[in-house]
C-alpha cells in the first residue's frame, strides 16, 4: 500500500520521526523536534497528550513550544459565546492536564476563536502555530494569555461577533 520509489541512498537518513519497529513494520508516533522536555528531563510527546484531552467546546487544540521553549496549549473554540463557556474550557483543560500529570509542564493555556488548521492541512502544524503565536496573530478570546497558576482570574471577554 502506498508509493515506493528507489533512492540513491545506501544508508538511513534522519527524518526526525519517532517510531517503533514491530514485526517488520514501522509505526510513527510523532516527531523528535515536537518533543517537550519536562523540568525533570522527561521527554513528553505533544501527540500523546493531545490524544488524551477531550475539552468541551474545543474544535481543535495544539500543544507546542513557544520561541523561548515554553510549553503552551492553544485551544480553538470558534463557538465560545459566553464567559461560562470560556471558564468551562479553561477549567476542563486544567483538570485534564492535571489528570495526565503534565500540569506542571504546560505553562500557558490560550483560547482563540481562530481555526488552528489551514484548509490545505490534514493535521495541525505545530511550527506554523508557534510562528503565528510569536507574531501575535491569534485572536485571544479573553484578551490575554492564561497562565496555569492564574487560571481562576477574572476574564475580560471581547465578543466583536455578538
Amino acid at each position: 500500500n502506498g508509493v515506493c520509489r528507489k533512492t540513491n541512498y545506501d544508508e538511513w537518513f534522519c527524518s526526525r520521526d519517532l517510531a517503533t519497529y514491530v514485526d517488520g513494520r514501522y509505526f510513527i508516533h510523532g516527531r523528535a523536534d515536537d518533543l517537550i522536555i519536562g523540568s525533570d528531563g522527561e521527554n513528553i510527546s505533544p501527540d500523546a497528550i493531545e490524544a488524551q484531552l477531550n475539552i468541551p467546546h474545543a474544535d481543535k487544540l495544539c500543544l507546542f513550544r513557544s520561541e523561548d521553549g515554553t510549553p503552551i496549549l492553544i485551544i480553538s473554540a470558534t463557538k465560545c459565546y459566553s464567559h461560562e463557556t470560556l471558564d468551562a474550557i479553561v477549567q476542563s483543560a486544567k483538570e485534564q492536564l492535571k489528570a495526565s500529570r503534565v500540569d506542571t509542564v504546560v505553562k500557558k493555556i490560550i483560547v482563540t476563536t481562530d481555526p488552528l488548521m489551514s484548509p490545505s492541512e490534514f493535521k495541525v502544524s505545530r511550527k506554523r502555530i508557534a510562528r503565528i503565536f510569536s507574531g501575535g496573530g491569534f485572536n485571544l478570546i479573553d484578551g490575554e494569555i492564561v497562565e496555569i497558576g492564574f487560571i481562576n482570574s477574572v476574564f475580560h471577554i471581547l465578543f466583536p461577533f455578538v
